[in-house]
């Protein structure tokens, strides 16, 4: 399960622009961003609140996957459980496959509510 939301870091929350959010916040928040050195998936989060959306649930599971990723890197396996509440699953779950699964479904609803809010692209 670590390993999975190792990979879905690096795939999905690693390559967004934190310039580009930086860029598409209003200054004062964009200045504390960088001052609190906030990562990928809270700079999304405060973009998506510039929407009038509620970031922090929206991008509730890519937060799970960044706990769950610091788990495959740093064992701090009393605490790993505790972040499977942000995908809804219960903390004594042991099917690992269904918890998989449902991580990737949930990125996925997080990637699909994140597209959904991006502005569309005037037509030329």
């Amino acid at each position: 399960m670590c390993k999975l939301c190792k990979e879905l870091h690096r795939i999905v929350c690693e390559p967004v622009d934190i310039g580009l959010l930086n860029a598409k916040i209003d200054p004062t928040n964009a200045e504390k961003a960088n001052k609190e050195g906030l990562r990928q998936v809270k700079r999304l989060a405060l973009w998506l609140d510039t929407l009038q959306l509620d970031g922090r649930k929206i991008t509730q599971a890519l937060a799970g996957v960044a706990d769950l990723r610091q788990g495959d890197a740093h064992s701090k396996s009393s605490k790993l459980r505790e972040s499977l509440a942000l995908f809804g699953i219960p903390t004594d779950s042991a099917d690992y496959q269904q918890m998989c699964c449902e991580i990737i479904g949930q990125v996925a609803n997080c990637i699909g509510a994140v597209a959904d809010a991006a502005p569309a692209k005037p037509a030329n």
